[in-house]
């Protein structure tokens, strides 16, 4: 049931456009099916997996192909980078509105026409709109009563899931990784649970000055200082080329607290994109 999601999911090839590697089930399949060419038993019934017939569809139009796209999953998985060309569309607008007035006697506008610092500006507004249409779906609240605390095979035997999907967790377990400096930025973090191990993605609420001297914001926690401990890993669990939880908080059974920041810095980023793209319309044309 894992590793239905490598060789099922309709989105895996775009989730998986920057890895080096095909996924392990693919590799598993092709394995299978030589197995089955050659008439060999095999431990994983993997060579007929994912092979589901899908519904005929008509021919659709590119107009209708568009809305189906902005419509699903996949879009707002990657809203940030879909809104760097959805703002090239809106600088082609401002341009063409500018284009018109500079031919009329009104002039207040005619300066949109062919002015690069709106294309310049308008490529951060773009991302920083993107980032801010999914933050509220990365990366939903975490209630505590609420929040599950399921076994890793639960929590992957679903094939469809986008690491849009965020599915709030708390799981138990015991923290491995590099100890010490070599790990204050908590960049090397793994979870090893009853039923597998997971990685953890962890981020200071103060960024890389948060993770090298928390003295200064009073955080005497780093994840790394949690090393060999056995600790309760709180997060946004996400499924797509890899499985990773993005930290909420790391507690260890002695009361001590790692706080991680993911959705400050999300939209921090966010409003520093929007606030530069508008820097450069301010500035004008060089």
């Amino acid at each position: 049931q894992i590793l239905l999601w490598d060789v099922s999911n309709q989105e895996r090839n775009w989730l998986t456009v920057n890895s080096a590697h095909p996924l392990l089930g693919e590799r598993l399949k092709l394995l299978a099916l030589y197995a089955q060419f050659w008439k060999l038993e095999t431990e994983l019934d993997l060579a007929n997996a994912g092979v589901q017939e899908q519904p005929r569809k008509g021919k659709l139009s590119l107009f209708k192909s568009i809305l189906e796209f902005k419509d699903s999953k996949l879009f707002l998985q990657g809203a940030p980078f879909f809104g760097i060309p959805m703002s090239l569309a809106i600088v082609g607008v401002l341009w063409l509105i500018g284009g018109i007035f500079s031919r009329t006697s009104i002039w207040q506008l005619d300066w949109l026409w062919g002015d690069r610092s709106i294309l310049w500006g308008c490529l951060p507004i773009g991302f920083s709109i993107g980032t801010l249409m999914r933050i509220n779906y990365f990366f939903p609240d975490i209630i505590p009563r609420e929040t599950a605390s399921p076994s890793l095979p639960e929590i992957l035997s679903n094939p469809e899931s986008l690491p849009l999907d965020a599915e709030p967790v708390r799981l138990e377990g015991q923290l491995l990784g590099r100890s010490g400096m070599s790990n204050w930025l908590g960049q090397d973090l793994i979870l090893q649970t009853a039923t597998g191990l997971v990685r953890l993605h962890y981020v200071s609420r103060f960024g890389y000055i948060g993770s090298l001297w928390p003295f200064l914001f009073k955080e005497t926690t780093r994840p790394s200082d949690l090393i060999g401990t056995s600790v309760v890993a709180t997060g946004w669990l996400r499924r797509g080329a890899t499985v990773a939880i993005d930290l909420e908080s790391l507690r260890s059974q002695g009361g001590r607290v790692s706080d991680s920041g993911h959705p400050i810095w999300s939209a921090v980023l966010a409003f520093a994109a929007a606030i530069w793209g508008a820097y450069i319309i301010i500035q004008g044309p060089r």
